[in-house]
């Protein structure tokens, strides 16, 4: 069962997949986030303090193997937002040319539906930023990113078996 759970900036999305994944006994937290400054550190120790002890934390945002999710049932992956920057950044991006993107977007998002197939016996509950709600970026790094993360967010929701949308707290069933 895939529970995609999307919402904008301090929506109470990674609550909300942590609430749910509160109700089973051995939980992965799949941590896809990389941390640059003093602000990101604080960010991911605030997750941190919140998740139970009894949780497995895994610190990873590519190169997903079975042997990773074996052990447990239930994966909240926290996020596909942050997973994606992960990606896009591992490649020099500033004089991308469109095709260049193009080529980064299928790379991306073969490891995304890689990371899918791997967990597609387990409960996972998948946290995304949804982006596409702002104004249009002013650089084309930017737009090309807001675009891959709009069009996997869209595949994902696809293959969910639960989409949920936050608001101000407040989770909202799409599907």
């Amino acid at each position: 069962m895939l529970h995609f759970i999307l919402g904008g900036a301090r929506s109470g999305k990674s609550s909300y997949a942590e609430e749910l994944a509160m109700e089973f006994p051995s939980v992965l937290y799949l941590a896809t986030s990389q941390i640059y400054d003093e602000e990101m550190r604080h960010r991911v120790h605030l997750h941190q303090k919140r998740r139970p002890a009894t949780w497995t934390t895994l610190e990873k945002y590519s190169g997903f193997i079975a042997e990773d999710f074996q052990h447990h049932d239930v994966i909240l992956i926290d996020c596909l937002t942050l997973m994606i920057t992960g990606l896009f950044f591992e490649e020099k991006v500033d004089d991308f040319l469109p095709e260049d993107y193009q080529k980064l977007e299928e790379t991306i998002t073969k490891e995304v539906h890689d990371l899918l197939d791997l967990v597609k016996e387990k409960t996972v509950f998948l946290v995304a930023n949804e982006l596409g709600l702002g104004i249009v970026p002013e650089q084309p790094m930017s737009r090309a990113f807001r675009d891959i993360a709009g069009r996997l967010n869209q595949q994902v929701a696809r293959r969910a078996d639960k989409v949920s949308f936050m608001v101000a707290g407040l989770p909202m069933e799409v599907k």
